[in-house]
């Protein structure tokens, strides 16, 4: 149950991770063609800019994490003295340095890992993509801040959707679609349906979406989950700012806390990071920079 639940809530929480798009009219002549100016096949591109205190010479990202913090002269911080066997409060590292991290960290996986990005001309999500390489320590077992940190990838180009995920995520589980700089993800409900056969994933859904109050589509096919876009000077930028991540702030508590200590980054639990950054920023922008193809 609890994997089934966290699995749902992060399906409607995920970033990305993907995206859908069905569109129809109330014509008796049938569904109106699939519209978006975002139709076409992309390559990550990346944005050259510094990360005080992190990075200062000018660098390409392919990954944004760009907040603006309350009070820039009083950043809070993380004690982190206990992951590195400190005495406690001896290690506090500025939470703009940790988003420096975390963005230097995503944008080298989404270098590495993602080779291309298409979106089809009937609402269809697709990719090409490496494999991330999991790393294990000194005792095999799995070292996921190693392989984050410094990450390395197959050789082998992968396709989604196809034969690697479609246990997980067959052909048509997601898709995409454009509305008024809105982007929308969108997950089947004939996929989640399937996903257990003891419970009522829909109603678990539903019963999500009222009580947290969350800006989701919901029609028969699909769950809409909205990002917003913009194309400038060639790039294509799929984002989320600090208003929608707030809307999504009480489902985001509740997969961390299902978690627990399995959500983690260097030894922090993430929830407390998410909400460090979430209470002391006025803005707050989580980009992923394209180029069509």
């Amino acid at each position: 149950m609890k994997r089934l639940f966290t699995r749902a809530a992060m399906l409607l929480t995920v970033a990305a991770t993907a995206f859908t798009f069905t569109a129809c009219n109330d014509d008796n002549d049938g569904p109106e063609p699939f519209k978006s100016e975002l139709i076409g096949s992309y390559k990550p591109t990346p944005v050259t800019m510094t990360i005080p205190d992190v990075v200062d010479d000018p660098s390409d990202f392919y990954f944004i994490l760009l907040p603006t913090w309350s009070d820039p002269e009083n950043i809070p911080g993380i004690d982190m003295s206990e992951s590195m066997g400190m005495p406690a409060g001896s290690f506090v590292m500025p939470m703009n340095t940790i988003c420096g991290l975390i963005q230097s960290m995503a944008s080298a996986i989404v270098k590495g890992g993602l080779d291309q990005l298409d979106l089809g001309n009937d609402g269809s999500f697709g990719a090409n993509y490496y494999d991330l390489v999991i790393k294990t320590d000194g005792s095999g077992e799995p070292d996921i801040i190693s392989s984050l940190m410094d990450p390395t990838f197959g050789t082998e180009l992968k396709t989604f959707p196809g034969a690697a995920t479609a246990e997980l995520l067959p052909e048509g589980a997601l898709g995409y679609y454009t509305k008024n700089s809105r982007f929308y993800f969108t997950i089947s409900k004939d996929f989640l349906k399937g996903v257990s056969a003891e419970l009522d994933v829909l109603s678990i859904v539903d019963e999500m979406i009222e009580t947290y109050k969350l800006d989701i589509v919901s029609t028969d096919a699909y769950y809409g989950i909205p990002l917003k876009y913009s194309v400038k000077d060639g790039v294509t930028k799929l984002y989320v700012d600090r208003a929608m991540i707030l809307s999504f702030r009480g489902v985001l508590d509740m997969v961390f806390s299902l978690l627990g200590d399995d959500a983690a980054f260097m030894g922090v639990k993430l929830g407390d990071i998410v909400n460090k950054v979430l209470d002391n920023t006025t803005e707050l922008e989580i980009a992923l920079p394209l180029k069509r193809i």
